[in-house]
């Protein structure tokens, strides 16, 4: 059996060559090109980041109140609208049920990025205040109102989040757990049944890769950025530090539940 399954690595293994060879000199030809071009997209895109860094940044408060007010409308809407369907729910309708709580984790999607988003901008609103006194001004306006705009987007986002999850455990009275409480997370893991746990162990495994993915991309734009714009290797090390504690957390916690089996 053992040299069976050699010969059939083998063949394997010489299967993908075919397919990885190729896709290794095209990677390479691409790669001494853009090497090449440098000079000529630098003089292209000169000046274009400075534009846009300070664009962003002046920009990032106002934009912050306005998508968390988009939220508070987005969030109030769905809320109305499932709690009204679920009142007149009949108790067997199980298709109506799916769209109720579809519209409440498109929802709680929403939340959750925006406050990924509110945190991209109240970081793009301290450049511009550092810019600020960099000029001689005081910023002071500019750091009031980021932190204002971001106190909000925090609220906005933590008052949502309640809302929905104590409509969805209406639903489900089952489930347990306070978005205030730090422990949120594994206690509304620990309620939930276990088609629910490998729903969500296998939508965390799909996050896993498509991370391992973004993380690569992320790594070769600040390769990019390091030859066309001087952006330095901090960028490089946070990808790199994002990328080892993704990839170690995952293969440690592997070994672990792997020592609990036996």
């Amino acid at each position: 059996m053992s040299e069976t399954k050699v010969i059939e690595n083998k063949k394997q293994d010489t299967k993908a060559l075919k397919r990885f060879i190729p896709l290794l000199i095209l990677a390479m030809a691409v790669g001494f090109f853009v090497g090449m071009g440098s000079e000529f997209v630098v003089k292209v895109t000169e000046g274009i980041g400075e534009l846009l860094n300070r664009g962003i940044s002046e920009a990032a408060p106002g934009v912050s109140l306005v998508l968390n007010t988009a939220l508070v409308v987005l969030s109030a809407a769905t809320l109305l609208w499932c709690r009204k369907r679920f009142r007149v729910w009949d108790g067997e309708n199980e298709e109506e049920m799916e769209q109720i709580e579809e519209k409440l984790s498109i929802a709680l999607i929403a939340t959750n990025v925006d406050m990924i988003v509110s945190y991209f901008l109240f970081g793009a609103g301290i450049n511009r205040m550092l810019d600020c006194l960099k000029e001689g001004r005081s910023g002071i306006f500019q750091q009031v109102l980021g932190l204002v705009a971001f106190a909000y987007s925090m609220v906005v986002v933590l008052v949502c989040q309640n809302r929905i999850i104590n409509l969805e455990k209406e639903i489900n009275p089952e489930k347990q757990g306070s978005v205030y409480d730090t422990k949120f997370q594994k206690v509304w893991l620990e309620s939930c049944d276990e088609l629910e746990r490998k729903l969500v162990y296998q939508c965390a495994y799909k996050a896993y890769r498509v991370t391992g993915y973004a993380c690569l991309v992320m790594w070769l734009f600040c390769v990019l950025g390091i030859m066309w714009w001087d952006i330095g290797v901090l960028p490089l090390l946070i990808v790199s530090i994002l990328w080892l504690v993704l990839t170690l957390s995952y293969s440690i916690e592997s070994i672990r539940l792997s020592r609990r089996k036996k």
